[in-house]
Parts: structure tokens; sequence; C-alpha cells
């Protein structure tokens, strides 16, 4: 799957940092940026002059700008160029690179040229392939005290009540708001809707969900970072009288438990998940770097409207994709899960086209993926999920193993390896 990426990191000199961009047939050269004007742009949310500032200091560099020159001769009908931003300097984290703009594009507002970022100290190349079986687990944890989340439930219920036929969804609520409790009681089986667990609790929130084992978490919530950590701020039902929130989960906690369980995609619908402070890791960060291959996260605090938009735009968008691959039969099936932004950003600069305050709303929302490729295997009919992960597993253990063997014996390596696909 083609790509560009943009790589920011320090100078070894401490001065200004480089940059270079990894593409096809481009050698990795590195050039200084100077990063000041778009800084002072982003203080004052001027989305246009800061995708312009952004492009004008990445053309510097002659191959980055031959590489943006040529994905702009993308037509619509050809797949996407996902342009992924890997931002090593942490004081560039908080820039909105999303809003790259050239020829008077805004790129990741078009399906061309979606675009995503790379976590600070992920893996340098980390593939994921999951395998699928019927149905798609879906959990929601929508518990953000001082705010009525019946509007993110009926947008999150909405894209599952919408999704393609032949798509069967499994949805789950975890809540501590009466409003989302009854009326996810009246859209789902009783079991299906649990109250969010306090401290006195047998079985805490992060044990829950693991056991529920989703491919894709929702969470809506409060979010802070504490003390240096990040972490995100629930609420019980006794919290919402209260107006404060009682149950406090490290993003880290709840980032281990999802990998272990094979979660797909964590969608931090929460205040600043995507925010950097420093050095410290996003909460979207902590989720990849952890081992979840794709978290969503807000770089500043987003508005419950804005919140709900994106939620029921961006998962009618999963939910299309993951049909289609679907359709396609038992197999492997490469997925590129930039592209399931755009739809969503579109509605948001849709919603603010005439409210210059809030223009670069559709820049607040931060995808991080891991840098490897993401394949969806789909299980063949009897086949369970359980077995077929196993088998690719094993797989990739194989592969490991033949990959060490490769220069000093090829032979043994390449019948491991067809050993592993029989």
């Amino acid at each position: 799957m083609k790509r560009i990426v943009v790589n920011l990191q320090p100078s070894l000199d401490g001065d200004l940092p480089v940059y270079f961009v990894e593409a096809d047939g481009v050698d990795r050269a590195t050039k200084k940026i100077d990063l000041s004007e778009i800084a002072l742009l982003e203080g004052l949310r001027d989305v246009g002059k800061i995708g312009a500032a952004i492009a004008a200091r990445l053309s510097e560099h002659d191959r980055v700008k031959n590489a943006l020159a040529v994905a702009l001769t993308r037509r619509i009908e050809d797949p996407s160029l996902p342009i992924y931003f890997f931002i090593g300097v942490d004081t560039a984290v908080s820039l909105s690179w999303e809003a790259l703009r050239e020829a008077q594009k805004y790129l990741a507002l078009d399906p061309r040229w979606p675009i995503a970022r790379f976590p600070r100290g992920g893996d340098t190349e980390s593939a994921t392939e999951r395998a699928f079986a019927s149905p798609l687990k879906v959990v929601s944890v929508i518990s953000a005290v001082g705010v009525d989340g019946s509007a993110e439930w009926n947008s999150i219920f909405g894209a599952t009540r919408a999704a393609p036929a032949g798509l069967d969804i499994e949805l789950t609520v975890i809540t501590g708001d009466e409003h989302v409790a009854d009326a996810a009681r009246r859209d789902l089986a009783a079991e299906r809707v649990i109250m969010m667990p306090g401290a006195a609790d047998p079985e805490s929130l992060v044990p829950r969900i693991a056991a529920l084992a989703p491919h894709i978490l929702h969470v809506f919530c409060h979010g802070a970072v504490r003390d240096e950590q990040a972490v995100l701020e629930l609420a019980t039902v006794s919290d919402f009288d209260r107006g404060t929130s009682s149950v406090i989960v490290p993003a880290i906690e709840l980032a281990h438990a999802a990998a272990r369980t094979g979660t797909w995609l964590a969608h931090l619908n929460t205040c600043r998940s995507a925010q950097a402070t420093g050095e410290q890791l996003t909460h979207a960060e902590e989720f990849v770097n952890t081992g979840v291959p794709v978290a969503i996260g807000m770089k500043r605090q987003i508005n419950d409207t804005d919140a709900v938009a994106f939620s029921a735009m961006f998962y009618r968008s999963v939910y299309t994709r993951i049909a289609a691959i679907l359709a396609r039969g038992a197999g492997r099936h490469e997925m590129a899960w930039a592209d399931t932004m755009v739809e969503a950003r579109q509605k948001l600069r849709d919603m603010h086209v005439d409210d210059v305050a809030e223009a670069d709303a559709w820049t607040v929302p931060v995808m991080y993926t891991r840098r490897g490729t993401f394949t969806l295997d789909i299980a063949a009919p009897g086949q369970s999920e359980n077995d077929l992960q196993r088998a690719i597993s094993e797989t990739t253990v194989i592969d490991g193993l033949a990959d060490l063997l490769a220069i000093d014996a090829p032979e043994v390596a390449a019948d491991l390896r067809a050993a592993a696909r029989r």
C-alpha cells in the first residue's frame, strides 16, 4: 500500500529540527525547518494560513516538494495515497499538521490524500494482522460527568443501525449516565447495557472491557494529565449527582488491556486526548505504542456537538469499509484506516463553514496508527476467530525465525515460510 511519510525529528546539534520524506524512489536527505511562523499562526487558529504555512515550509525541501507534487496528480478514482506525519519533536506535536494545504486544497479533506500520524516512541515498522469472524464487537463507554451523553449514544447507535447489510455488529454500552442507560435499554438487550462500576464493585471497568474483547473501543469521557500521566475520568451514577469523576483510569492501563484482547481501534472521544504537553505522550499515542493498531484523540477540547457529529460520521465510514472487506470473502485484506477520517472531517468543516472561530474544528480529531500495514484476515465459514488468530501468531513466529535464517540458510528459510502457510 503506497504512502508518503513526512518525518520530523530533533537535530543532532540541538538547533532547528530536521525533516525528510519517506516515499517510493526518494532518498532521505534531511533539511532543517523553522516552525516559528506555524507556531505563531497556531495561536490565531487561522486554519487557512496554518495549512499554507505548513506547505510552504515543507516545500523548502525539494524531495518533499516533489513527493507532494506527485501526490497531487492522484485521480479521484485511484486508490488513496495516505500522508503520515511522524513528529518526533515534542514542541511540534501540537501543531495542526492535518491542515496541510496545497493548490488551494486541504489534503486531509480529500479522499485521495487522507492524513494520519505515527506516535512518538513507536516501533519503526510494525505490521498488524487481525483475524475476524462475525460479529463485529463494539464497546462504547459513555460517561462524562456534567455532560448528557444521550446525543453521543444516539450517534453511535444510529451508525450501527445504518451499517451495511451483511455486517453483524454486537454493540455494548457501559455508562454511569442514566439518560444513556435509559435510551440504550430501549435499543439493546439488557445484558448489553452495563452500569459504570465504582470502587465497591468486585470487577472494575478495565477487566469488564477486557472480558468483552472489543474489536472497536469507543470512549466518551473527560481526559486529563495527572502527575505526568494521561488519564481518563469517568463517572458512576452517583458521580453524576455529585458532579465529580471517581473512576480514574490511566490511559496506559486501558491500552494494555485493549492490546491484550486484540482491539483494532480505540476512539477516545475525550477532551485533549491527543493534546501534547511536552515529552508526555498523548492518550492516543499511549494506546498505539502499547499495541492497539489505531487510536483517535482530540488535540484540544472539542465541543459536545462536534464530538457527536464526528462519531456519527466516523463510524458510518468504518462500518462501510469493513463491510466492503467482508464482501470480498475469506482471506487477507489490507485496510487503510486513514481513509475512515475523511468524511468525518468533511462533516465538521461543513458544520462551521460560516463560523470563523471554529473553522479549524475538523483538524481537532487526530488519528495515530502503527507504521506497518493493517490487514484483516477474514475467517472461512466454520472457522473461529480465535483459531485463525492463533494460526496468524504461529506464522508470525515462524516468519521471524525465517528472517534470522535467511542470510545463512535461505533454502531452509523459504521452506519454513512455505510450511507456515500450508
